[in-house]
């Protein structure tokens, strides 16, 4: 089986990440991988960015592939507490 893609939109901020993260997590059980398209949301903050990093490192212990499509809403978040996303985190396309 191949890693889906599954797609964000709207916000992804302190206030969603914790239905996001049980929603990305159930996926996770029913698939060896995951590229989660986040190109389409309309804002990003740090939390959503340590969510996504928290991920990555839980994907990479549990042997599964993660990869990320990230947008310019997210690659700004991101670049706000100097992180580059390619560095944590596989990046499939879009905006690093």
């Amino acid at each position: 089986m191949e890693a889906i893609v599954h797609r964000l939109s709207g916000p992804l901020t302190i206030y969603e990440v914790a239905g996001l993260k049980d929603e990305v997590l159930k996926i996770l059980e029913e698939t060896p991988g995951l590229i989660l398209d986040c190109s389409e949301a309309s804002r990003c903050d740090t939390a959503f960015v340590q969510m996504l990093c928290a991920l990555s490192r839980t994907c990479v212990k549990r042997g599964l592939s993660f990869s990320l499509i990230p947008g310019p809403e997210l690659s700004a978040a991101a670049m706000r507490i100097g992180l580059d996303l390619s560095e944590e985190i596989p990046v499939s396309g879009g905006e690093a």
